[in-house]
């Protein structure tokens, strides 16, 4: 059997499905869904998923805008809510104008979870991320019935400070190369392949 194999119609049901909900601007979008057998391990993690954006020339042999792995053996493992989260997670990638221009997006942040645990959203455009993650904090807490979770406020530091200590270079020196290695276990470097 090989590496790759073609996706159940469950997989590519979900994949339109997040697509209607969330991902409107890929409604014209080709989009290839293949399953990996296994994930993937480079230093200890496993990719679940990648996503990439088709080149010109590969377009003679597969007519797609993006092609989408997901790994089979983690896959199986996952809830409901969860596939439905990878899904969304490397569809976010895939960017389409309405030119029908296509290119790769990258992540919204890259932290450590030990940097987290430390200094909290500390960098100078955390008020997003913040605000994306402070509903899943809430249900959390009500859950619990124990503890406080809120927003940590940007007038608790210093922002040019905080600038100064990272260079300046912190969220702008990545360049994309047209293809996106996502859906860590754990959040970090890509995959070596």
């Amino acid at each position: 059997m090989g590496k790759y194999k073609r996706a159940p119609e469950e997989v590519i049901a979900l994949v339109e499905q997040v697509i209607y909900d969330w991902h409107d601007e890929l409604a014209e979008a080709r989009i290839g869904i293949l399953m990996r057998a296994e994930a993937p391990v480079s230093k200890g993690r496993a990719t679940m998923s990648k996503s990439k954006k088709m080149a010109d020339d590969m377009r003679a042999y597969l007519d797609y805008d993006f092609v989408i792995w997901f790994a089979a053996d983690w896959w199986l493992l996952l809830t409901e809510e969860q596939r439905t989260a990878l899904v969304d997670h490397e569809l976010s990638h895939c960017r389409m104008n309405e030119a029908g221009e296509t290119s790769m997006a990258d992540h919204d942040i890259t932290e450590f979870n030990d940097v987290l645990a430390r200094h909290g959203f500390w960098w100078p455009s955390a008020e997003k991320t913040m605000e994306a993650v402070q509903p899943h904090f809430e249900f959390i807490a009500e859950m619990s019935g124990n503890g406080v979770v809120e927003a940590v406020s940007p007038e608790h530091f210093n922002e040019a400070d905080v600038l100064d200590q990272v260079g300046g270079m912190f969220g702008d020196s990545k360049q994309s190369n047209g293809s996106a290695t996502h859906a860590d276990i754990e959040p970090g470097e890509d995959e070596d392949e």
